[in-house]
């Protein structure tokens, strides 16, 4: 499994490029994480490393770009803790 920004290849392309637009960087590194896999509990360290670095990414924007961002990261976030044990590498 390759770096492929935010969600996975059968996700819808319009849902792909908004959470890519605020969060690309984020997710390659989250995808980088979650092919090294591990245990359960590696892949809540992915998941939280990658719910930090979105919010750091959110606080570099005011007002509504901002808001934007955070509630983006917030339904993300929740998705991928939600079904990401499908895409996880548990060794």
């Amino acid at each position: 499994m390759s770096a492929n920004g935010c969600g996975p290849r059968w996700f819808p392309k319009k849902l792909t490029g908004l959470f890519n637009c605020f969060f690309k960087d984020s997710c390659d590194r989250h995808d980088e994480a979650y092919a090294k896999g591990g245990d359960e509990i590696s892949r809540f360290e992915c998941d939280w490393k990658f719910w930090i670095a979105m919010q750091n990414e959110t606080l570099k924007h005011r007002g509504v770009g901002r808001a934007m961002r955070w509630l983006n990261a917030v339904l993300f976030y929740a998705w991928v803790r939600a079904l990401g044990w499908t895409r996880f590498n548990y060794t």
